[in-house]
């Protein structure tokens, strides 16, 4: 039902001032039909352009885009993830700025494989196969002192606490002691031959079981070692023509000898180690120092070279131990 309102039809009241004031109770037409019904009014409020001599501002229209498009639309978080995705994407394969591409250039100069040092690279000695750097102070005095050792021997200078067994033009073959000296002495020379004959470390509880007999030479430098032990059986080897294939052929030493180790010989004396400098090689060195066992090793008996047993020979202490036994199938032992 419309209403309609009219002016004309509010009845005023005149206050004493002059002022003009409308009844809260005026007359209504609803279509046209005047009706005496009153209905309260709210008070007139007086206009905000009145007050503040300024129009009105204009009306804010809040609208909510994002919600009327989650009730409408029921795949908008599906859609506003893929959306996501697709500008990720597109930053990822766009372009690096040139700061970007300018941190990622590298340029590799020099390969470090962890033997770099201050001063330089290590390098091996060609003459004594020690690894140093060149440089460093350190590494200087020990290759300098190690080489000495290879090349022209260690110095010797234990005399009163060994003993002299046999002069070789100006040269002696000295039997170590086993005082606290002579026992560092040996192991440094053992260290020594074993880098240089590949062999395994001795103790010095072994050694002390052991005759150790140096060649030292009238400089004082040692140029030769060999290390006897005693032994109670040893083994004949298969010569190279005869060489079997079966269970009961045993291998010993970096040469590739074979033996049968279920056909024990009696022996008395083993050859442990052997060496030579390898600036005196060829000087028979070797076979001085072996005969200097075969004399001293038994107190008042000279051994006979096929009683000599050779442990684990190399392919050169193969050929030393055939030509020194006069014979192909000598005495071996591990």
């Amino acid at each position: 039902m419309d209403a309609y309102l009219k002016k004309s039809d509010l009845p005023t009241n005149t206050n004493p001032g002059g002022a003009t004031t409308q009844k809260l109770s005026p007359a209504i037409t609803y279509k046209g039909r005047r009706s005496t019904q009153s209905i309260p009014l709210l008070p007139t409020v007086p206009s905000l352009s009145l007050i503040t001599g300024k129009p009105p501002p204009s009306p804010v229209h809040i609208s909510i885009p994002t919600l009327e498009r989650k009730r409408r639309d029921p795949d908008f978080h599906l859609n506003t993830q893929q959306s996501k995705r697709s500008k990720i994407v597109s930053l990822s394969s766009s372009k690096p700025s040139p700061s970007c591409a300018s941190k990622q250039k590298y340029e590799q100069l020099q390969l470090n494989f962890g033997l770099q040092r201050n001063h330089g690279s290590v390098k091996i000695c060609k003459q004594c196969l020690m690894e140093y750097t060149p440089g460093k102070d350190d590494d200087d005095v020990l290759h300098e002192r190690y080489h000495r050792t290879v090349l022209d021997g260690m110095t010797f200078s234990s005399y009163k606490e060994s003993q002299i067994l046999e002069h070789d033009h100006g040269a002696d073959m000295v039997l170590m002691s086993s005082t606290e000296s002579s026992c560092q002495k040996l192991m440094e020379v053992v260290d020594v031959l074993n880098k240089d004959l590949g062999g395994v470390p001795l103790s010095s509880e072994f050694l002390a079981t052991c005759k150790c007999i140096f060649y030292v030479s009238s400089k004082r430098r040692i140029l030769g070692c060999v290390i006897a032990e005693p032994l109670k059986h040893a083994f004949r080897v298969i010569p190279s023509d005869d060489v079997q294939n079966s269970n009961d052929v045993s291998s010993s030493g970096s040469g590739g000898i074979q033996y049968k180790h279920n056909e024990a010989v009696e022996a008395v004396c083993g050859i442990c180690r052997i060496w030579v400098l390898k600036s005196a090689r060829a000087q028979g060195i070797a076979t001085k120092l072996l005969d200097c066992v075969r004399k001293h090793f038994v107190f008042g008996t000279t051994l006979s070279p096929s009683e000599i047993a050779f442990s684990q020979p190399t392919v050169a202490g193969i050929r030393l131990a055939e030509r020194y036994a006069n014979r192909k199938d000598f005495l071996t032992y591990d």
